[in-house]
């Protein structure tokens, strides 16, 4: 044994401590210590004992940006369909013990697979009495060309992706309308739509309205390769101290096809690839 490493007999007295910590607290625990790798000892404790939610912390000086690369979570969101919950170590000390996820955001898409969130966060109940937001975000129009300035001819903004834009938003509250209705009868979810880069929309919207919870979708087929490649839920763990819970959407054929986010008979406007830098609040 290294030094460096912590025998079996000290993991076990670590687990002992916290778990008569939390059973005078009044909750059921059970330890367990494996000797192997760290993926492979959660995934296989995951199956084993059929869990629903894989819960980790992260340092809260760097964020999730020193979680996600070249550690235990990004091969998790590889190896795993359970749901993940990522929340900073000092949030985790301070947050309230009772009810502490009051106002959660869940960003939609358009498509079946990003509804995966949302059913789950109807199915948990986790909507019963707590502030709920849909947000869709609308990328921004492409930058207007410009026809004639041949110096005989007036130069003529034209302006169509700023009309489609246009007509996004409309169909995009019509679309959050519809879904509230579909997963959660009864309830008065609020609804948000912007005219944003995605990540960079929800980070802000998330902080700005003091949101406690992010619940969004990610690709199972391809885990962390897709997650880390530009995504939106990468960027939105790379920069947010929120609370995130990843879940593995089910795309649909089509949607696995065709990398579109419809709404109503539109096309989402592709962006170009983002890289966030820091984040200003407008």
């Amino acid at each position: 044994m290294s030094p460096l490493r912590v025998t079996k007999q000290a993991a076990h007295d670590y687990l002992a401590t916290i778990q008569q910590r939390l059973r005078d607290e009044g909750v059921s625990v059970q330890t367990e210590a494996l000797h192997t790798d760290p993926v492979g000892a959660i995934t296989f404790a995951a199956r084993m004992h059929g869990a629903d939610l894989i819960m980790m912390t992260t340092h809260g000086r760097t964020g999730f940006r020193k979680l996600m690369f070249g550690s235990v979570a990004d091969q998790l969101l590889h190896e795993t369909t359970v749901p993940l919950f990522f929340i900073r170590a000092d949030q985790a000390q301070t947050r309230e013990t009772v009810a502490p996820f009051k106002r959660i955001l869940v960003p939609l898409d358009g498509t079946k697979f990003s509804e995966t969130a949302l059913a789950f966060v109807a199915r948990e109940g986790l909507a019963d009495g707590n502030y709920l937001k849909l947000l869709y975000v609308v990328s921004p129009a492409p930058v207007p060309f410009t026809a004639g300035g041949l110096d005989y001819t007036p130069s003529v903004q034209i302006d169509v992706g700023r009309m489609e834009v246009e007509q996004r938003l409309f169909e995009a509250r019509q679309y959050l309308s519809a879904v509230a209705e579909e997963y959660l009868p009864g309830t008065m979810p609020h609804f948000q739509v912007v005219v944003e880069h995605a990540a960079k929309a929800i980070v802000e919207i998330a902080d700005v309205q003091s949101i406690d919870l992010i619940a969004m979708a990610t690709h199972a087929r391809s885990g962390f390769d897709r997650l880390a490649h530009g995504s939106v839920a990468g960027n939105v763990l790379h920069h947010t101290s929120v609370p995130v819970l990843l879940l593995h959407g089910v795309e649909s054929a089509v949607e696995a096809e065709v990398d579109v986010a419809p709404v109503g008979n539109a096309q989402e406007i592709r962006a170009p690839e983002v890289v966030l830098g820091p984040l200003p609040v407008h």
